[in-house]
Parts: C-alpha cells; sequence; structure tokens
C-alpha cells in the first residue's frame, strides 16, 4: 500500500543527481556517451550508485516512458551512500542542495502521474516534516498546485523549527498563496488526523535518509494512524 520512492524494496526512482551522464541500467547504456565524453567502457556501478567512472557524473531515472525501473536495473542506495551521494554532487560537482530537492519533488510528482491515472480526481495531502524530506514534500505540494490539482500541505511540528532549504520552500508555498496547517503535538493531530485520512492520497514526506532512531511518543502516533487509515501512501525515500 505504501510506495516508498528511494525504498529497496520496491520499485523506486533516483534521487535525482544530475550532471549529464548518460543512462544506465540492463543493456540501455550501451554505445551511448556522457556529455564529457567517456564512452560505455568507462561507466561503471561505483560505491554510490550508478555513474561515470571517470567523471562520477549522475543522471536520474526519466519518466518519460512512463514505466518503472527495479532493484534488478538501478541500483538502490543505503541511506549513507544516498548522504555520500548528495555530498559529491553538492561539493564536488557543484549542483546547489535546493536544485537536488527541487529535482527531487518534481520526479516525486512524475511518478505519482505515472502511477496514478486518476490523480487529477484525487484529494492529496502532502504530510511533511521538518527537515530536508519535508522540503522535497513542499516543493511536492507546490508542483501539483501549480498544476490544478487539489492538495492539502501539512507539518508535524512547530513551523518555526523548520531551516535551510526546506524554509525556503515553506515561504514559496506562502508565497502562492498555499495554506499550511501546523500540527505540532498531539492536541493538535486529534484535530488533524482524521482530516488527513479524509483525502484519497497521502504524501509522507516525514523523514528520510536522516532517521536513524525508532519512532516514539507523538511521531510514532503519526506514522501508526496514517498507516492504519486505509489510504495510499506515497512516500519519499522512506515509508
Amino acid at each position: 500500500r505504501s510506495l516508498g520512492i528511494g525504498d529497496g524494496d520496491r520499485k523506486v526512482i533516483d534521487r535525482a543527481h544530475t550532471n549529464g551522464c548518460c543512462r544506465l541500467g540492463g543493456t540501455e547504456g550501451a554505445g551511448q556517451q556522457c556529455e564529457r565524453g567517456h564512452g560505455r567502457q568507462e561507466l561503471a556501478t561505483g560505491d554510490v550508485g550508478h555513474g561515470c567512472a571517470l567523471c562520477q557524473s549522475w543522471r536520474p531515472v526519466s519518466f518519460t516512458e512512463k514505466r518503472w525501473y527495479s532493484s534488478e536495473q538501478m541500483r538502490i542506495l543505503t541511506a549513507a551512500q544516498m548522504r555520500e551521494a548528495d555530498r559529491r554532487t553538492i561539493q564536488d560537482v557543484g549542483i546547489a542542495s535546493l536544485v537536488l530537492m527541487e529535482n527531487a519533488g518534481r520526479q516525486v510528482v512524475a511518478a505519482m502521474e505515472s502511477l496514478y491515472a486518476d490523480l487529477s480526481e484525487r484529494r492529496i495531502a502532502v504530510v511533511c516534516g521538518k527537515g530536508n524530506n519535508g522540503g522535497d514534500g513542499f516543493v511536492v505540494a507546490r508542483t501539483l498546485q501549480q498544476r490544478g490539482f487539489d492538495v492539502s500541505v501539512f507539518v508535524i511540528g512547530p513551523l518555526s523549527e523548520i531551516k535551510g532549504d526546506a524554509r525556503t520552500n515553506l515561504n514559496i508555498l506562502g508565497n502562492i498563496g498555499q495554506t499550511v496547517v501546523e500540527v505540532a503535538d498531539e492536541t493538535a493531530w486529534e484535530l488533524h488526523g482524521a482530516e488527513i485520512a479524509g483525502h484519497d492520497l497521502i504524501v509522507d514526506a516525514i523523514f528520510g535518509t536522516g532517521l536513524s532512531t525508532p519512532l516514539s511518543g507523538f511521531l510514532e502516533t503519526v506514522v501508526a494512524d496514517l498507516n492504519d487509515a486505509g489510504v495510499p501512501i506515497v512516500a519519499i525515500d522512506l515509508p
């Protein structure tokens, strides 16, 4: 019921690292070159996923062909590998983290459109955390809103604690008139939990690869209630 975008046990999309390298997977890369001119013989699977062995460039899986790539066709990264891939892309390649967040959110929307032919008819709740995974969710919500979808946005935790790139994308939502509902504690969850469950599709953007401890308390309740809601869930990175 829960589709994990980034979950190794299900069909997934990549985190949208991009620097012009050819797409790998099966025999599709045969005879292709990355934009720096490196041929197929230099393309390899490294410690952090598929890429060009010489220039370390990356390219996301495209949804233009409207099909999924299984774990047999694309390397699935661990949390540590994903963080290292992000670091390399930002520090070594020079692509800003805000760009990665934008690409990730838009690819999630592309995945949703590929999965649900009736997406335009669904009421969608985007449930965001306070970190970068929540920032991805804000991009998802903005993209859906700008395409005319019926979308509601909820933040699990105080809005005042959102920082960095996630704060930037939260502010953009405000600038375009999208209401964001703060669900800061158990009392607020009792008020809004049923409202979220009343949607036709839920986007889980609460936690990403930075989650390293078991859930407890308020957050454990939120996740348990969402899982029990009987509503399809699209989870960004981790379901």
